[in-house]
């Protein structure tokens, strides 16, 4: 029942990169991502609009905000255009099925020059709303998720789609892998150069959370491309923190291991002798 109720989701839920767009709003990064794109991928899955989607405009209004000041003047008060949307679609078993939500635009704001109006306010809208109505079904569903904020999935998402969009594709995947393996045997040879435990936890961490994005999208053996890297990590661990006497304060086994690790007879704290 769960693929089932999945079956949209499954199939739009990862975004193309190139059709998504960092930007700046209210002191924070978010990612736009292009309507057409959108409504492309709809299109692709349930038929033409118009035929196997569309959607109805059920409410529109203007909302006044908060006063917009400029020079220590009131210019007026801040508008925000307003539409609520009904999106249908057909299902596989060709029954109309429905999803609301808003779409949202300032129509009169305030800049640095004074008070402006943006009269493709209520087009911004329509394609909020859309997109919006669209996610609820899981259309690009990763942007919402906030795994665009994880530089090591965009980068995995990006190689994807080169390989998908190459006239080549046999050709791309072997370049891609080779470049995969280039960027391995670069960062591998940095290990010996991290100066601390905190440091080289953090890098490998990373290292690790890559490694497994790329090689999910380039076929390649995960644990086998790991295995460099945390012999990597233990090698310089052991050279800036390396084995010495320790006594469990718990149980009182006396070992040799690493200044910061447990007992392992009975995990309780261990301290140099």
């Amino acid at each position: 029942m769960s693929d089932k109720n999945l079956s949209i989701w499954k199939q739009v839920d990862e975004t193309a990169p190139g059709y998504t767009k960092a930007s700046e709003l209210n002191g924070r990064i978010v990612t736009s991502i292009n309507g057409t794109y959108m409504v492309k991928r709809a299109t692709e899955i349930f038929g033409p609009i118009g035929k196997g989607w569309g959607y109805e405009i059920t409410e529109e209004r203007f909302d006044q905000g908060g006063p917009i000041i400029h020079n220590g003047n009131v210019l007026g008060n801040s508008i925000m255009h307003t539409i609520k949307l009904t999106l249908w679609y057909l299902d596989d078993e060709g029954e109309r099925r429905e999803v609301s939500h808003f779409g949202h635009t300032p129509y009169v704001l305030g800049t640095h020059y004074g008070s402006m109006t943006d009269f493709d306010a209520p087009k911004k809208s329509l394609t909020d709303a859309i997109k919006k109505c669209l996610s609820m079904l899981g259309f690009s569903a990763d942007v919402y998720l906030g795994l665009f904020d994880d530089q090591t999935y965009v980068e995995a998402a990006r190689v994807k789609e080169s390989v998908k969009k190459a006239d080549d594709a046999d050709a791309e995947l072997i370049k891609q892998r080779q470049e995969f393996g280039e960027w391995a045997e670069g960062e591998l040879k940095a290990y010996g150069q991290i100066p601390n435990k905190a440091a080289l936890r953090t890098v490998h961490q990373g290292h690790l959370k890559k490694i497994a994005r790329q090689c999910q999208v380039l076929g390649i053996d995960q644990e086998k491309a790991k295995k460099p890297f945390v012999d990597a990590f233990q090698a310089r661990m052991d050279e800036i923190a390396p084995d010495v006497d320790l006594v469990c304060a718990d149980c009182g086994v006396v070992g040799k291991g690493k200044p910061d690790s447990k007992c392992p007879e009975c995990g309780g704290k261990r301290s140099p002798e």
